[in-house]
């Protein structure tokens, strides 16, 4: 679909006004917002007074009428929804709308209306959040009589969150903003706070989305209004919203707020030492095989590694690639894949690569392998996480059982497994295990340093003494069973 701006049509802009006990500041924020805002017909004002108990609405109807305002709407909530659901009502109101961009406005004169006129010069950028920073020319906060607390917290919150969540904001916490439609339909804002911790939320949603964020300078103003925000509170608030979506990124947790993490964070990790990727990558070159099955094959990063070696390599997964340099590709169900499919060739190699845990029967699919001919002669690469894992049953002593967006306790997985069922599952469908790899959490992938080489030391040691509580991931080595049927067929006279 294209956007106004691609049909050099004018854009379609609110100008949202949340306001709470603003009755004497609304009128002057009316005043200062630019004149050729306030009667043009592709720009609507609307002020939503969250249960105000002044007369914020009366004073905004006024002064609505005097400066001859001609598109524009009031409304005030029955029951207070909070700084974040305020903002909700009104998100909502502008994708319902079909709206470009909405831009958050404060009643209470905090943030300059003179300032509108930048927001509307940034929209030619197509950026999908535009913030008016104080803290990009810092001097700018304090002449406008910022509280010397709330100057210092700010820095410091804001420098605890670009580190966590990797963005490199002058601040987290401007109430001066402005969101394109487009973006604000792929957020699940409605899941956000409803408290002031919404903005940080959402911040963290356009960093989870992969969307862009422009920052340009503002002045800011601290009259006589009184603010609501709770710094302590705030501050804790923001501080463990932006730590789960740290945690989130690392597999830990499943907010869904960033349901979905695991599609966009999926890396290529056949260099990443200790790795099941970089075990099954030495595996390759240790077996030799001329022909490879993978099934589950993500973004297609083996295809990738193994397209100038000369393999064979046939993928199954219910999703193509990004990728897709196979030789023979399928987007099937696994679950309900013809094997005839495949033709009559043997293969040489299975790859089953934390696959297992997303079916329903596993069993079933280990069993038709095993009983097909084509797979006699192959070895298989098994590897699934380890539901045993000590963080796991330290969870569980303390009554906690948590799903996360990937990981071991990845919210998709349909089967669990540990060190010991995993093996017995192999065994009981016929395969010969002829060797087991406990594998380290993935230290290195957080972090490519001293201390990640300990804690994976630490680890591999551990894992020699107590694999089935210290192995993050289980890789097994195996060849199926030859069955009878395969043995009758191969008996039988020609």
């Amino acid at each position: 679909m294209q956007t106004a701006s691609a049909l050099n049509q004018p854009l379609k802009v609110l100008i949202y006004i949340v306001c709470y006990n603003a009755q004497n500041h609304i009128g002057d924020v009316l005043n200062r917002v630019p004149v050729q805002y306030r009667r043009d017909p592709n720009i609507r004002v609307i002020i939503s007074d969250d249960c105000s108990i002044d007369d914020t609405i009366e004073a905004a109807s006024k002064a609505l009428r005097e400066l001859k305002y001609t598109n524009y709407e009031i409304f005030k909530t029955k029951v207070n929804q909070g700084y974040g659901g305020n903002q909700k009502i009104g998100y909502n109101y502008a994708c319902r709308n079909n709206f470009d961009y909405v831009i958050l406005l404060h009643g209470d004169g905090q943030y300059a209306p003179e300032e509108l006129t930048s927001f509307f010069n940034l929209f030619k950028g197509n950026y999908d959040v535009i913030l008016g920073s104080r803290m990009l020319i810092k001097k700018n906060a304090l002449k406008g009589k910022m509280p010397v607390i709330r100057f210092v917290s700010n820095i410091i919150l804001t420098k605890i969150q670009n580190l966590l969540a990797q963005t490199n904001l002058s601040e987290f916490h401007s109430g001066y903003r402005a969101y394109s439609i487009k973006f604000l339909k792929e957020a699940n804002f409605e899941l956000n706070s409803n408290g002031f911790d919404f903005d940080t939320d959402i911040l963290l949603q356009a960093k989870f989305l992969q969307k862009s964020i422009k920052e340009f300078p503002i002045s800011t103003f601290y009259g006589d209004e009184k603010s609501n925000v709770f710094l302590i509170k705030y501050g804790l608030d923001i501080f463990m919203t932006t730590l789960k979506f740290k945690m989130q990124k690392m597999g830990i947790g499943c907010s869904l707020k960033f349901k979905g993490s695991k599609y966009l964070m999926y890396k290529d990790k056949f260099d990443l030492k200790g790795s099941t990727h970089y075990y099954l990558l030495k595996l390759i070159e240790d077996f030799k095989p001329k022909k490879i099955l993978e099934i589950g094959c993500g973004p297609g990063y083996l295809a990738e590694r193994l397209e100038a070696k000369g393999v064979w390599l046939t993928g199954i997964d219910i999703f193509t690639p990004v990728n897709n340099n196979y030789n023979e590709f399928f987007c099937e169900n696994i679950e309900q894949f013809d094997w005839n499919k495949l033709g009559q060739e043997s293969f040489d190699m299975v790859c089953l690569m934390d696959i297992l845990e997303h079916l329903k029967e596993p069993e079933r699919l280990l069993l038709s392998l095993k009983n097909n001919p084509k797979f006699e002669n192959a070895v298989f690469i098994i590897s699934v996480p380890n539901v045993a894992f000590f963080s796991v049953r330290l969870g569980l002593l303390f009554g906690r059982f948590n799903y996360a967006d990937r990981g071991i306790m990845d919210i998709d997985h349909k089967r669990l497994f540990t060190y010991s069922s995993f093996q017995r599952m192999l065994k009981e469908c016929g395969f010969n295990i002829k060797r087991t790899i406990p594998v380290s959490p993935p230290f290195r992938l957080l972090n490519q340093g001293f201390i990640s080489e300990i804690f994976s030391g630490l680890f591999n040691l551990l894992n020699k003494i107590l694999p089935g509580v210290f192995s993050f991931q289980i890789v097994k080595i195996a060849e199926s069973i030859p069955t009878s049927t395969i043995l009758i067929n191969k008996s039988s006279p020609k």
